[in-house]
């Protein structure tokens, strides 16, 4: 049986091609693979008054060639309107949808939409008498019941329920701008939509006051990854659902939800619709088991929904870092600023090249979220010399902005055992924070500085009131301390390999101290941080390893932290305790000129138990003080009767 064309497009199919986007899609689609979702119905009743709103958007596809080349398919096929036609078939009949079993294939070749499936019950312009309805039918459904896969099946189903819901909608729209106003079928029965290619050609014919009062909308397609079930979420703490727009996430109740999605094109439901489930209500459920915890900021995560594990939960961060636009030129505030603090002058700019291979490393690990292991960064100095600055405003600007910056110091000076605040952090800080001096507390700063510098990027973090659990996060430490003693006292030893984590810098006066107004200064700063960040970007990182730019301490400040370092205490009690005398268990004088690590314990635990208490714990602390006094060339060792004994003459330095 010959087959023809009799889908009256209303435009040419050029112009159509011309004016609508392109779909870009390879057909045929493979049988096996699930098709594409067709927009949905696209429509919005907002309230009884308000006129029915019915965007539509379909994309354009190059029309498939006739099966058979004898037979041209005539696009300019023009219906004479004066002809009153017949009446149409019943679309909706028991006949054409429930399958008859036959034993062959029904003789028909089926045409094809531009998603290379066959169109459905709307496919076929039926003649005048309906002659061909019956064969259409059976053809149609002995490949819907037989042939077509279950995705098929799915596909078809909502493409014809969406032709047939798109008949109704356009002619309720028309009766409620004017009741006299006629219906397609009334102007002519053969330019009812049919199929895809009727629609697309029909929104080529509507006028400008048309589509205006029809509202067509652009609508995001269900197998688009910014279709709103992919995109919100909603937040069971609040009860409110967060929809993400070109300007951040709008905070919506349930009523507020369905109207911002029915004001968008998404299909309301409703009981004169063909039964199926409405496209909101269907987005709302989806939706609504999409439960996160709703924060502001999330550890080297970008804007948006987050999945991090079974036991961290799911996450909405509603804004991403942000980071200065990387431009060609120079930043001599900042540059001259860096000098200064460093003193490149005193060193050959020794100093400020570390400072500076540990900033380009940090700026472009954050931007490549590279969670590996890092070094810290120390500054020491006196007061006013800008290291604030530093941190909170230079530094924080580069890593993603200063709401992604947070004060770690009351965690690592153990202060507080919750640090849930650092899981919206990206910098770390501790801005002239001074410990108890306890070496229980330094071993606890020691641990927890260890586990942020040479953790795997998965982190534990505590927030008060709920349980500790691991998550992935992006991290630097600065710690930010006045060069005195003092201060310098409450750093952990520098032992144990402690002092390859971080890298040191001495701190000296620069041009943001006195008493004048800083505030053009820093102004010039922020206004050259676009140039900075390309300088560091283009920075050649020297002296690196696994870690970044390998550890590094100034020579005056290592100086100053050896004044103040364990062995240095553990020197001047033994000093005090030789002059006034060490005494054994039964009370007599013991003089001293070598002893075992074991025994010297003892005594300086019965001799010293304030002070060496609070310093050595336990005689393994001591043997790792003796070790590095040993190293210092303070005391000597050797091996008497099978076990090391530490000598000294004359204990000084």
């Amino acid at each position: 049986m010959t087959h023809t064309n009799q889908t009256h497009a209303l435009m040419p199919q050029k112009q159509a091609e011309q004016s609508l986007p392109v779909f870009e899609h390879h057909y045929p689609l493979p049988a096996d693979t699930e098709p594409p979702t067709l927009p949905p119905p696209q429509f919005s009743i907002l309230a009884p008054s308000v006129d029915v709103i019915v965007p539509l958007t379909f994309p354009t596809v190059p029309q498939p060639a006739a099966e058979n080349p004898s037979e041209d398919i005539d696009t300019n096929v023009v219906t004479d309107d004066s002809t009153p036609p017949n009446k149409p078939p019943n679309y909706y009949s028991k006949d054409i949808f429930d399958f008859r079993p036959q034993n062959d294939k029904p003789d028909y070749n089926l045409p094809r939409d531009f998603y290379e499936l066959p169109y459905g019950p709307y496919g076929l312009d039926h003649d005048e008498f309906g002659a061909n309805a019956s064969i259409w039918d059976d053809a149609y459904s002995y490949w819907i019941c037989r042939e077509a896969t279950p995705a098929e099946k799915s596909f078809c189903n909502r493409r014809d329920d969406f032709i047939g819901q798109t008949i109704g909608l356009i002619n309720t729209a028309r009766l409620r701008k004017h009741p006299s106003m006629p219906t397609l079928g009334a102007i002519d029965y053969f330019k009812i939509p049919r199929n895809m290619d009727d629609i697309r050609a029909l929104w080529l014919t509507l006028n400008e006051a048309e589509k205006d009062y029809l509202g067509w909308i652009q609508s995001v397609p269900e197998y688009d990854p910014q279709y709103p079930s992919k995109t919100d979420c909603f937040s069971p703490t609040d009860g409110k659902y967060y929809r993400k727009t070109d300007d951040g996430y709008l905070k919506l109740n349930f009523t507020q939800y369905q109207e911002q999605l029915a004001g968008e094109g998404y299909d309301m439901g409703g009981r004169n619709k063909i039964t199926r489930e409405g496209e909101v209500s269907k987005i709302v459920r989806c939706v609504t088991q999409r439960q996160v915890t709703v924060i502001t900021t999330l550890s080297g995560m970008d804007e948006g929904y987050h999945r991090l594990g079974h036991a961290a939960g799911e996450y909405l961060a509603l804004r991403g870092p942000v980071f200065p636009e990387e431009v060609v030129g120079e930043a001599p505030t900042i540059m001259r600023f860096l000098k200064e603090l460093t003193a490149s002058h005193l060193d050959q700019g020794e100093q400020y090249g570390k400072l500076m291979d540990w900033l380009a490393d940090a700026y472009r690990s954050r931007k490549a979220v590279n969670r590996r292991q890092h070094r810290a960064l120390l500054l020491a100095g006196p007061k006013n010399t800008g290291k604030g600055v530093f941190t909170k405003m230079l530094l924080a600007t580069l890593l993603g902005g200063r709401e992604r910056a947070t004060n770690a110091a009351k965690y690592l000076l153990g202060k507080t055992e919750f640090n849930g605040e650092w899981a919206k952090a990206d910098l770390l800080y501790v801005d002239d924070a001074v410990g108890d001096g306890r070496m229980s507390t330094k071993i606890q700063t020691a641990d927890a500085i260890k586990s942020i510098v040479a953790g795997d990027g998965i982190q534990s973090i505590h927030p008060k009131g709920l349980p500790a659990m691991d998550m992935p996060v992006w991290w630097r430490l600065v710690i930010c301390l006045n060069d005195t003693e003092e201060v310098l006292g409450t750093l952990p030893p520098l032992i144990d390999g402690f002092d390859d984590k971080f890298i040191m810098i001495q701190c000296h006066p620069t041009m943001l101290g006195g008493d004048g107004d800083k505030t053009p200064i820093i102004e010039a700063m922020k206004s050259e941080m676009r140039q900075f960040a390309h300088i560091l970007s283009s920075r050649v990182v020297r002296d690196a390893d696994g870690r970044g730019p390998k550890s590094w301490i100034a020579p005056s400040l290592r100086e100053k932290l050896l004044e103040s370092s364990p062995e240095t205490e553990l020197l001047d009690l033994l000093i005090r305790l030789r002059d006034n005398g060490l005494f054994n268990d039964r009370g007599a004088l013991v003089k001293l000129s070598e002893c075992t690590r074991d025994k010297l314990h003892h005594l300086l635990a019965r001799n010293g138990p304030g002070v060496y208490t609070n310093l050595c714990r336990t005689a393994r602390n001591l043997g790792v003080y003796l070790r590095r006094m040993e190293q210092h060339g303070w005391i000597t060792s050797k091996v008497k009767d099978g076990s090391p004994v530490f000598c000294w003459k004359d204990t000084s330095r």
